[in-house]
C-alpha cells in the first residue's frame, strides 16, 4: 500500500493530473517497486537538471571582458619573450584589470593570442578598394612637384593635375593625391613666404661678397664701429589704431577648421580697412653693443638728408664713443636714394666713414633688419600705451625703449653674422634656411 501510494504520487507529479486514471491501471500490471524507482529517478534527474540550468544561467549571461588594449598587447609580447606560461600571463592580466575595476579576460582568449591565432598586429589590410597609388608613384610625384615649381619660378601656381600628368601617375582624383602627399611627405598648399626678390646676378653677387665676409671672425663684427639702418615706424595713437596694430601682429591661431569665422579668430585685412596710422621715419645706429644713434628724420629721405645725418648725427656719435680715428668702418644698406647717393658719399668721405662692401637685397645680413626692429616691436607691444598719446609722447617712448635694450641682447644679434654669411655662401647666394 505504501509503494502504491508513493508510486501514485510520483506518477501524478511526473505525468500530470490528467493521467491519474492511467496510473491506477499501471500499478495492477507492473511491479510497483520497479515503476516507483524509475519514476523517482526521472523526477530527480528533471529536478537536478533544472537546478543546474538555473545555477548556470548567470554565468552564461555574464558580460564578455574588453578587448586587449595596445598596452596589454605589448605586455603580453614582453611576458611571452620572458617564457611566461599562458596561465601566468592570464593571472597578470586579471590582476592588472582588477586594479582598474574591470572584468578580466578569458583564459582561452589569452591562449589563442599567445599562439598567434588572434589579435594579429601589423597585418596587411585586405578589406575595401585596392590602393591605386604606390609608394613609388608618390615619390615620383614629390620629385616632379619640386622640379615644376623650380621651373616656373613662382610665376604661376602648380596644380596636382599637372604633377600627375608629368609623373605619369595612375588616374585618381587630385584630392586623393593631395591627401596621400600630405600624409607621407607633409606636402600641402601653403601661402608663399615673403622674401626679397633677387635675380641670378644678385645671388651671384651675394655669394661672392659672403665668400669674403664668412672668413672674418666673430670679434670683427662685435668691434665694428657702426651698424645703421632706417625704418618707417607706424604710430598708432588712438585706441582703434592701437587695437588694429595689435591685431596685425598676430600670425596664427590655435583653432579648428570650422572656427575660422568666429569672433576672435579673424584678422583685419589691410587692403579693406583703412586705419589712419601715422608713421615716423627713424634712423638707428649700433655702437659698441648699444643703440646710441636714434634720430627722427624730418621731410623726405634723399641725398641731402643722408648727408646732413652723417655730418650732424653719426659723426659726433662715433667720435664720442670711439675717439678720433682715421677711419670708421660701418655696415649699412645699399640704398641708392640715401646711403649710396653722391651727396651722402661725399659726406662720408669728409667724416672718414668707410662702409664695408654689402650685397644688394640682403636684409638678412643687417642686424637691424633681421633682429633689432623685431625686438623693439615686441618690447613696445608689452607696454601699456596711453589711450590718447601725442606724437611727441610716442616718439619719446619709442626712443626710450630702443636705448634700453640690453647690450647682451644686441651682441647676440651681431654674433649671428658669422653663420649667416656662411649660410648664404653655402646656399649659392640664396635665402638663409633658418629665416
Amino acid at each position: 500500500l505504501v509503494k502504491f501510494r508513493v508510486g501514485q504520487a510520483i506518477c501524478w507529479r511526473a505525468l500530470g493530473g490528467g493521467c491519474g486514471t492511467i496510473c491506477l491501471y499501471l500499478w495492477a500490471i507492473v511491479d510497483l517497486s520497479i515503476v516507483a524507482k524509475v519514476l523517482f529517478a526521472q523526477v530527480c534527474f528533471t529536478r537536478v537538471s533544472h537546478s543546474l540550468f538555473v545555477s548556470l544561467q548567470p554565468v552564461i549571461a555574464a558580460p564578455m571582458g574588453k578587448h586587449f588594449s595596445p598596452t596589454e598587447l605589448d605586455n603580453i609580447q614582453q611576458w611571452k619573450s620572458e617564457s611566461c606560461s599562458p596561465l601566468e600571463i592570464h593571472r597578470r592580466l586579471v590582476a592588472d584589470r582588477r586594479r582598474k575595476r574591470l572584468a578580466g579576460p578569458d583564459l582561452t582568449t589569452v591562449r589563442r593570442h599567445v599562439k598567434g591565432k588572434t589579435f594579429k598586429r601589423a597585418a596587411a589590410e585586405v578589406r575595401g578598394r585596392k590602393r591605386v597609388l604606390s609608394d613609388k608613384n608618390l615619390a615620383t610625384m614629390d620629385r616632379v612637384r619640386g622640379q615644376l615649381i623650380t621651373k616656373v619660378d613662382g610665376d604661376r601656381e602648380v596644380t596636382w593635375a599637372e604633377v600627375m600628368a608629368k609623373a605619369r601617375a595612375p588616374k585618381v582624383c587630385p584630392s586623393t593625391v593631395a591627401k596621400y602627399m600630405k600624409d607621407k611627405f607633409g606636402v600641402q598648399a601653403r601661402p608663399p613666404r615673403l622674401k626679397p626678390y633677387r635675380e641670378t646676378i644678385d645671388e651671384a653677387e651675394r655669394k661672392r661678397i659672403c665668400n669674403r665676409l664668412r672668413k672674418l671672425p666673430g670679434s670683427y663684427w662685435q668691434n665694428l664701429h657702426l651698424i645703421m639702418d632706417n625704418k618707417k615706424w607706424p604710430c598708432p595713437r588712438s585706441v582703434r589704431g592701437q587695437r588694429f596694430a595689435k591685431k596685425m601682429r598676430v600670425r596664427r591661431h590655435l583653432r579648428k577648421r570650422s572656427e575660422g569665422l568666429k569672433k576672435g579668430f579673424t584678422k583685419p585685412d589691410k587692403r579693406k580697412h583703412r586705419v589712419n596710422l601715422q608713421s615716423v621715419s627713424v634712423c638707428a645706429g649700433i655702437i659698441k653693443g648699444k643703440v646710441r644713434v636714434w634720430h627722427y628724420l624730418e621731410g623726405p629721405w634723399c641725398g641731402d638728408s643722408a648727408a646732413a645725418l652723417y655730418k650732424d648725427i653719426v659723426a659726433p656719435a662715433l667720435r664720442k664713443h670711439h675717439g678720433n680715428k682715421r677711419r670708421f668702418n660701418s655696415l649699412e644698406d645699399n640704398d641708392p636714394t640715401g646711403y649710396k647717393s653722391t651727396a651722402a658719399q661725399n659726406a662720408k668721405r669728409a667724416v672718414n666713414i668707410m662702409p664695408i662692401q654689402f650685397p644688394t637685397y640682403s636684409p638678412d645680413l643687417n642686424p637691424c633688419d633681421y633682429s633689432l626692429w623685431e625686438e623693439l616691436e615686441n618690447r613696445m607691444a608689452k607696454q601699456t600705451a596711453p589711450k590718447h598719446e601725442t606724437l611727441d609722447g610716442f616718439k619719446a617712448r619709442l626712443r626710450r625703449t630702443a636705448l634700453a635694450i640690453p647690450e647682451e641682447v644686441i651682441r647676440k644679434m651681431i654674433g649671428s653674422m658669422v653663420w649667416r654669411t656662411q649660410s648664404v655662401y653655402d646656399n649659392d647666394g640664396g635665402h638663409i634656411p633658418r629665416d
